[in-house]
């Protein structure tokens, strides 16, 4: 995956840091430190690359309309240059565009959200170049245009209309995936599971952030069984169903959960942990996951443990089916269980394949879904405060496990506490006794 890095001056409480994108991110650290912030930062180069209207207002922006560019440029020549724009002036652009983004996603008109923005490839400048071509029968004869950018390019008709979205901003959308991620149709979809998700899905709640707006709209998109069809991901669903002991279906406007035994009832009035995960259902059962970014906040939300590791087992499935995911935790029972999937990984790599085998089975335990390219693609924030109250972030190294030492410093305060009180009280019961 091509590096996109993000050098943060301020982001809320975040001063001073810089991150750098990765398929699979984890956020952790403690509470109002800016995680889903700084998960939000980061989801937000998905999104653009999905979404059909935010680049097309970079050329709105800066260049003149596609349709001016083709008659006063294109139809003077056979081929030549449409147009071109420094790498420089496109990275300021998203800089500003993220700014908009965050205000709108988290409703906060005056969010500090002041950033620089690297992306990766070796141009200094987009050069977006045509040709034209004459088909047809004589006397019927069109034209079309063959934009390039790069290695891409894309064929257009003299009247074609593809909705909103330019040609230009089609054509950079996926030569920015290309550099990327390696693959032009690399993405197709993003969702975003907010906090406190389960009853907004449930209940009929007017949004006040644009956060919940897109989670909202998002999944009643995906409700729709016609533009959607049913994806083959049975694996996956066989092990969401494990965690929510059944499944959720849908029947005209409302959600219900059927359990393993048969027993229907309304999503409304079931527990809070099945609620606040059931919309992954609809991601896992209606998208091409492995064409996916997910921002999932806080997934192990009123899950049991033996639940949350089940989780962070789907969770690696996810990832080695290639979604891409940005992940806020504070649950060290998910971060331990993808440390056992770590750990799995390294000690097959000094076994042989027999031997390995021999040791799952006397251990019941199950082969990791990672592999070496998933392990690259997983990294690790850190949010610890400053003196001053500000917060920065920490990339940790992930070699040999996910480090979770906000949990331990946790841990161990409550293990002092603890033994202090039992000591004080052992101490007053020996002195009564005497």
């Amino acid at each position: 995956m091509g590096q996109v890095r993000i050098d943060i001056r301020e982001l809320g409480a975040i001063k001073h840091s810089k991150i750098a994108l990765s398929s699979i991110m984890f956020f952790s650290g403690e509470s109002g430190l800016g995680k889903s912030y700084l998960a939000l930062l980061c989801h937000y180069f998905f999104d653009v690359l999905v979404d059909k209207n935010r680049l097309n207002r970079f050329f709105l922006d800066t260049q003149e309309p596609y349709n001016s560019l083709r008659d006063t440029v294109m139809k003077s020549s056979d081929s030549g240059v449409v147009l071109s724009f420094r790498k420089k002036n496109f990275e300021e652009w998203l800089a500003e565009d993220l700014k908009v983004y965050m205000r709108y996603m988290m409703n906060h008109a005056t969010l500090a959200c002041n950033v620089d923005v690297h992306l990766p490839g070796d141009l200094d400048e987009y050069v977006i170049s045509y040709r034209s071509e004459i088909t047809g029968l004589e006397g019927q004869e069109e034209i079309s245009y063959i934009l390039s950018l790069g290695s891409l390019s894309y064929r257009v008709g003299d009247a074609d209309v593809i909705g909103e979205e330019s040609p230009l901003a089609l054509l950079m959308r996926h030569h920015l995936m290309l550099v990327i991620f390696g693959d032009y149709l690399a993405l197709q979809s993003s969702v975003i599971l907010p906090p406190s998700r389960g009853a907004v899905f449930t209940e009929d709640v007017k949004a006040k952030t644009g956060l919940f707006a897109r989670f909202i709209d998002r999944m009643s998109l995906l409700r729709r069984i016609s533009e959607f069809p049913e994806s083959d991901n049975s694996d996956l669903l066989d092990l969401f169903s494990s965690i929510i002991q059944g499944k959720i279906s849908t029947k005209e406007e409302a959600y219900y959960h059927i359990s393993d035994k048969g027993l229907e009832l309304p999503l409304s009035a079931v527990a809070s942990s099945i609620r606040e995960i059931a919309p992954l259902s609809l991601i896992i059962s209606r998208l091409s996951v492995g064409q996916t970014a997910l921002l999932f906040e806080e997934p192990e939300a009123h899950l049991h443990p033996m639940m949350q590791r089940k989780m962070a087992d789907l969770l690696m499935l996810l990832a080695s089916k290639g979604m891409y995911m940005q992940i806020t935790t504070h649950s060290d029972h998910i971060l331990r269980r993808i440390n056992e999937h770590i750990a799995l990984l390294r000690l097959k790599e000094k076994m042989n394949e027999s031997e390995y085998q021999i040791f799952l089975e006397e251990n019941q335990l199950k082969d990791s879904c990672l592999d070496e390219h998933h392990l690259r693609e997983i990294s690790s924030y850190l949010l610890v405060r400053r003196e001053d109250g500000s917060s920065k972030i920490i990339r940790q190294d992930v070699e040999d496990g996910i480090p979770y030492k906000s949990f331990v410093n946790a841990a161990r305060e409550s293990l002092r506490v603890e033994a202090v009180i039992e000591d004080k009280i052992s101490e007053i019961e020996d002195e009564s006794a005497e």
